[in-house]
């Protein structure tokens, strides 16, 4: 598995709809006539774009496209900004429907931890996920992300990981943590 951080101008043709641009450009293939299938998703890389277009510097944290083995692209993941004048980072992850149940939004949760916390900005991770997502919750409690009691952010749950308790999960070992391909340092 890899992450690979598109370009502004690729993330640009991705939410357009021009799937054979974007595999060309990265050398990725795309499935079905729309991508991602889930329509959700789809609004979520329009928002990163059009975050990114004010914030040029989110760039390198927003959006990181998750490809197989074969670099089929099976979702996306990355975090909702650069790290808040706080040290927080909103991470998240999508995963296409036909993928999931394979481990994929965990592997690349934890690979996206270890990136963040590389960096000395970074002093706590949050998601926001809904109570009907147990799919979600099971993901941040394997990176060992807690629920905030009570707390709520954009009307969801709010799930925290500090700096400090954030231990590389056992089920993962380091060689198979995936690259991100062209993340800067």
């Amino acid at each position: 598995m890899r992450l690979i951080p598109p370009s502004l101008a690729c993330l640009e043709l991705l939410v357009a709809g021009r799937l054979a641009a974007v595999g060309q450009e990265l050398g990725l293939a795309f499935h079905g006539a729309i991508w991602p299938d889930d329509a959700e998703m789809r609004e979520g890389l329009a928002v990163h774009l059009a975050a990114c277009e004010q914030y040029p510097r989110d760039l390198a944290w927003r959006v990181f496209l998750i490809a197989d083995g074969r670099d089929d692209v099976v979702g996306h993941a990355g975090f909702k900004g650069a790290p808040a004048r706080g040290g927080e980072v909103e991470i998240y992850w999508c995963v296409e429907p036909r993928w999931r149940g394979q481990g994929i939004a965990r592997t690349t949760a934890a690979c996206l931890c270890a990136y963040a916390f590389d960096h000395d900005a970074v002093g706590a991770i949050t998601a926001t996920i809904a109570r009907r997502n147990i799919a979600s919750q099971h993901v941040a409690a394997a990176l060992g992300m807690q629920p905030v009691g009570g707390e709520l952010k954009h009307g969801l749950p709010l799930w925290r990981l500090h700096r400090d308790d954030w231990r590389p999960p056992a089920w993962l070992p380091p060689a198979a943590m995936p690259d991100i391909a062209g993340a800067p340092p």
